[in-house]
């Protein structure tokens, strides 16, 4: 009884020793490489584009100097670029929006809301929310692989809506 059934396991094992690395070998030559998104095709990659620059400003940062532009559009949306900065070297830096009254201490406010990424190197204009011209509000740059706030800035709100 045992030397018909290790004549079946040998033989098993024989055959997949063989058949698995075949088949392993054709999988790996039959595959389809993935396709990559070309920023210049894909949606995701592209921003709006703003006609009207209607400040640009360095000091718009408390306690930063950094490069900032509030552009618009003719349907009355507004975007910020952030583009140089001084000593915002860090990964991940996010941007967010949150109603002027809100204290601003070292963590995020309950209600900022989420904006976009930053990438001072290759600045995209980033959408500010739709009635932001209505209320007076703030932008919050936050570090996400430090979990700190880096930079809060002055006061933006009513003012865009007549810039």
């Amino acid at each position: 009884m045992i030397l018909p059934l290790r004549r079946r396991h040998r033989m098993a094992f024989v055959v997949l020793a063989l058949s698995v690395p075949l088949v392993f070998a054709t999988a790996i030559v039959s595959r389809q490489t993935p396709a990559t998104p070309s920023p210049t095709s894909n949606v995701l990659f592209t921003s709006p584009r703003y006609e009207t620059v209607i400040w640009e400003r360095a000091d718009f940062w408390e306690n930063h100097r950094i490069g900032t532009r509030l552009v618009g559009d003719r349907q009355g949306q507004f975007a910020i670029e952030v583009s140089e900065t001084d000593d915002l070297l860090r990964p991940d830096l996010l941007l967010y929006w949150t109603a002027a009254d809100s204290k601003v201490t070292g963590v995020l406010p309950e209600n900022a809301i989420f904006l976009g990424s930053v990438q001072p190197e290759a600045p995209i204009a980033i959408k500010l929310p739709s009635d932001s011209g209505a209320w007076p509000g703030k932008l919050i740059l936050y570090s996400l692989a430090d979990h700190e706030i880096i930079a809060v800035s002055r006061e933006l709100g009513a003012k865009v809506a007549n810039h």
